[in-house]
Order: C-alpha cells, then sequence, then structure tokens
C-alpha cells in the first residue's frame, strides 16, 4: 500500500482540526498539480509546514479533481479550509500570485482537490515525526511504500494511533 505525505498549510488544518468534518478539500493553488499518484482508497498525510515540520493528521484519497473555486466551495463550503467563500478565495489568489503564469501570462481559474473522507487531525500529544528523508524545499507531496523504508515507520506509527483510538471506519486502512 503507497501514501502520500503532503504538505499542509497549517492555517488550513488549524481550521479545520477545529470542526467536526466527514469529508475535506486538500486543495493546491493550480490545477496543474492535480496528484496523479493517490488513487482512491490511498492514504494522504497532512505534513504540517515549518515551523511544526510533523505529520498532524491524514484522510482517505476519495478522488481528485480540477474545480474552479466557485464549484470547490459549493462542493465542500468550510471544508476547504476557511469560514466563508470570500476568505477561501483570497487565499487561493494568495497562493496564485506565487505560480508561474502560462505561456500567455496567465494563471488557470481552477484549482487542483483532493477529496479526503474520512479525516482524522492527530492531537498535538500523537503528531507523527515527518519523514527523515523530506526534503525541505519539498513544495508538494511524496509518495511512500507504506511496507518499506520511511514509509513502514509512518504506516507503522498509523496503525498504532489507528488501533489506540479505534477510530470508526480505520482500523483496516493502514
Amino acid at each position: 500500500m503507497f501514501g502520500n505525505v503532503a504538505n499542509t498549510d497549517n492555517e488550513w488544518f488549524d481550521f479545520l482540526s477545529g470542526q467536526q468534518c466527514d469529508e475535506v478539500n486538500f486543495w493546491s493553488p493550480s490545477d496543474f498539480y492535480t496528484p496523479r499518484s493517490a488513487p482512491p482508497g490511498s492514504v494522504w498525510f497532512f505534513r504540517l509546514k515549518a515551523p511544526r515540520n510533523v505529520i498532524g493528521g491524514f484522510g482517505i484519497v476519495e478522488g481528485s479533481h480540477k474545480l474552479e473555486s466557485l464549484l470547490a466551495w459549493d462542493c465542500f463550503e468550510q471544508a476547504n479550509g476557511a469560514a466563508s467563500f470570500e476568505s477561501f478565495q483570497e487565499k487561493v489568489l494568495a497562493k496564485k500570485k506565487a505560480l508561474k503564469k502560462d505561456e500567455n501570462g496567465t494563471l488557470t481559474p481552477r484549482i487542483g482537490c483532493v477529496s479526503l473522507s474520512p479525516v482524522v487531525f492527530f492531537p498535538k500529544d500523537s503528531w507523527l515525526r515527518q519523514p527523515n528523508d523530506w526534503q525541505p524545499r519539498n513544495l508538494r507531496y511524496k509518495t511512500y511504500d507504506l511496507r518499506d523504508g520511511e514509509g513502514l515507520r509512518i504506516g507503522k506509527n498509523l496503525r498504532h494511533w489507528l488501533l489506540c483510538h479505534q477510530v470508526k471506519g480505520l482500523r483496516e486502512t493502514a
């Protein structure tokens, strides 16, 4: 089994960890980076950005989509990690400004979306150590084989956490 460890915006994580969400949208400001190596049923780990540098939770991939931000809001609402569409749109536009433009000098109106359900946000005292081989300049995600190397370590930690916390429907996931 494979899992993806993905750079996760701390504000997105903090907002959603305080909500009761069955499903969330892990979005990227560009549809170009919609993951191709995250099949439905795979594990998507939330690697919190600096200064935290830990795995703060995970979700199970339902699918990936390329959506305009308004449609993403209509589908996920606050599960996009923002309290309002205006706040969500501000976050998307702020992150788009840092992206390279296409050959015409414009940005795509679509964003990359990974729908995750169910999702688990670990309490702070249960955060997992990030992969030892994580590159500080990695801006996206990295796929790990959960049966080998760092992936095995992360997978074991996840299985241990699931057994200890008896999360409904997730015991057999990892």
